[in-house]
């Protein structure tokens, strides 16, 4: 994929942002996307995309906040267009001369995402990547951002990391405010078994081995254990939804 990029705009510099996402996890995938609010406007390009030659749609988002998100319709791209500010744009993919031939049909992330990518940051204008897509017409996002339902909240695991943190669909401004103070809980998960929890700046704020709510680096709250491992601890898989409750 990086040398289609390069074959096509050879001045383009590359980054990867991760090859570790869970095969198929389309969830995972979104979650990584997010990440690229982070960095620098560019080409961002996806490939989480179990249904690579199918009818699904290839497309481009025009996001000012990050630049162009490129990738598969099956919602992949929506978390990261939303926590970006929203999608000026949307256009179908459909312009022969941008894509690479042949053209595999189990390989759109290099014969078609990539050489796209590399068209546009090369300097092709947006509007000849194909059709206006109506952006509410397209596959929604494969989570929505948790909410407060009086002092409860219920949320989804969308990324565990190597350290076993378990990355929710919460928003770091929901659960703390500007100092990073914030309340106990009791967490419950799909075990049923209540544990009390504190939300805290970082891992250090409670001992060795206690479990913890911290903001992770991305704008996202984590339940975590101090030097181990919260999805072995609470038996806890991607996907797995939690419960939180405020403990006044």
């Amino acid at each position: 994929m990086a040398a289609t990029v390069l074959g096509v705009c050879p001045d383009a510099s590359v980054v990867h942002l991760t090859h570790g996402i869970t095969p198929y996890s389309i969830i995972e995938g979104a979650r990584q996307m997010e990440c690229v609010t982070t960095i620098p406007k560019g080409v961002h390009v996806c490939v989480v995309d179990p249904g690579v030659g199918s009818d699904r749609l290839s497309m481009v988002l025009d996001v000012p906040g990050v630049g162009y998100l490129v990738g598969p319709d099956n919602g992949v791209l929506i978390p990261a267009a939303k926590k970006a500010g929203g999608i000026r744009d949307a256009r179908s993919i459909e312009n022969k001369s941008l894509i690479r031939h042949p053209t595999s049909t189990t390989f759109h992330g290099r014969d078609v995402f990539s050489s796209v990518a590399g068209h546009l940051a090369r300097g092709v204008p947006f509007e000849e990547v194909g059709s206006r897509l109506d952006a509410a017409t397209l596959v929604p996002a494969p989570y929505a951002d948790a909410v407060f339902e009086r002092d409860h909240i219920r949320a989804k695991i969308i990324h565990i990391n190597r350290y076993g943190n378990c990355i929710l669909n919460i928003s770091e401004d929901v659960i703390y405010d500007e100092s990073l103070k914030a309340h106990y809980y009791r967490l419950i998960t799909n075990e049923g078994k209540p544990s009390d929890i504190h939300a805290v700046a970082c891992f250090s704020s409670v001992p060795v081995g206690d479990a913890l709510l911290y903001p992770d680096s991305y704008g996202r709250v984590a339940l975590a254990l101090n030097q181990g491992s919260a999805s072995q601890k609470f038996h806890l898989k991607l996907g797995d939804e939690i419960e939180l409750t405020i403990l006044r």
